[in-house]
């Protein structure tokens, strides 16, 4: 018998033979892993739809890409933070005038600048929120969390607006798509004013700043989104959740969810009477004692 015909028929065996592995090395880990850290992964994408977005991904079982997508997402969290920090770097190399005419940010400076961004930042979004738990007539326990949205974010579509529940119920993830009308930014920050506090050279810089942060967003086409999520007071059941939304004509746009809690389902055996040995067991009825199983006799 010859190598091929040992290994199954030729090519196919040396090929398919081997089960490769998703490891860091490979091509398709560091292609997810620049994916994750410039933010082209949101909360809500499923590791089955990014795993159809590149031929490289395609090469690896599903099993295998979940693992470690999951790991990453963990890892690296779905926000650009490291983008931004690294587009901070390069406002940091003045393009008008001398390199020391102005004071670099401080370290605690460039923090709050990171966690006040939050234009497509995922995690960097702090919503205005409420949350309570409360009980049922039946003893359930219920968590509702009211969101205070961005204005023109819900306008009437209210499929601008996403949530759901990760983390075997203990997350809870909120998205909101921006309007058109925000996306239009870009034209305003061209007829931007000068500030009477402000050197042309500042204005420049301010101006060129905020068109370079717009631009890639603009050039892929698509939609502007800011993501928050927070860990849940109780572990609620996802299919429990019921979502509403209220509006006002002055751009006030409310969000109100509800949750259940998710409860240990019971299961109750059922045995079939024996009726070969004339022996089995029936359900209890009214009338047995604590509602205990019976033995019957034939």
């Amino acid at each position: 018998m010859s190598d091929n015909e040992s290994t199954g028929g030729g090519k196919r065996g040396s090929v398919y033979g081997k089960k490769k592995t998703f490891s860091k090395n490979t091509e398709a880990y560091k292609i997810l892993q620049k994916m994750f850290e410039d933010g082209l992964i949101s909360p809500t994408d499923k590791p089955s739809d990014v795993r159809l977005s590149k031929t490289e991904f395609q090469e690896y079982s599903v099993t295998q890409f979940r693992s470690q997508f999951n790991k990453m997402k963990t890892l690296i969290g779905v926000t650009t933070k490291e983008a931004y920090k690294k587009m901070m770097e390069k406002e940091k190399k003045p393009t008008v005038g001398p390199p020391n005419d102005t004071m670099p940010p401080s370290d605690n400076e460039e923090e709050e600048a990171v966690e006040d961004y939050c234009a497509d930042h995922s995690l960097l979004w702090q919503p205005k929120k409420l949350v309570a738990c409360w009980q049922n007539r039946h003893g359930v326990k219920h968590v509702s969390m009211i969101f205070h949205l961005t204005g023109g974010a819900a306008d009437t579509d209210t499929n601008a607006v996403e949530c759901g529940v990760t983390d075997n119920g203990m997350e809870f993830i909120i998205s909101e798509l921006w309007s058109e009308t925000i996306e239009k930014i870009d034209e305003f920050y061209l007829l931007f004013p000068r500030h009477q506090d402000e050197t042309e050279d500042e204005f420049k810089r301010r101006q060129y700043a905020m068109e370079d942060l717009i631009r890639p967003h603009c050039a892929s086409g698509r939609r502007m989104r800011s993501t928050f999520k927070f860990t849940l007071p109780i572990k609620v059941d996802p299919k429990s959740m019921r979502v509403r939304y209220a509006g006002t004509n002055d751009g006030t746009r409310i969000c109100h969810v509800d949750l259940a809690e998710r409860l240990k389902k019971e299961v109750q055996q059922v045995v079939m009477l024996d009726r070969g040995r004339g022996r089995g067991l029936k359900r209890p009825h009214q009338g047995d004692d604590n509602g205990k199983w019976s033995e019957l006799a034939k």
